[in-house]
């Protein structure tokens, strides 16, 4: 996966039952300097929050690493299918809010789905 230098790239593989299994996202939004944009902050608070409140479930096994400054990256490995709804609530909101920005930035966030 390639980004524009401006630009974060964010793939995510979504499972047929609604699911989030894998998230990967790459690059600097914009010009400013790190730790000093609004779109890269946001993405990052989605991606981390998912992440974080997924990891707190017993039943739900993760794998993620933030190998450098504008990469992370993670896995949904197994979880208890008794969370289905509630991992599926968590992807709807990360997919919402990943869309918003899309809208509001369409230059500094490119979303790919499979």
């Amino acid at each position: 996966m390639a980004s524009e230098p401006s630009q974060v790239h964010i793939d995510i593989v979504l499972a047929p039952d609604g699911i989030i299994r894998r998230v990967r996202a790459d690059g600097h939004a914009g010009k400013a300097a790190a730790g000093n944009n609004l779109l890269c902050a946001a993405i990052t608070v989605l991606l981390r929050s998912l992440f974080e409140s997924w990891s707190r479930y017993p039943g739900v096994t993760l794998d993620g690493a933030a190998a450098r400054p504008g990469q992370l990256a993670f896995r949904l490995e197994a979880f208890d299918p008794a969370l289905t709804a509630t991992l599926r609530g968590g992807s709807d909101i990360l997919l919402v809010g990943l869309a918003g920005l899309q809208r509001e930035y369409p230059d500094g966030l490119v979303v790919e789905i499979e």
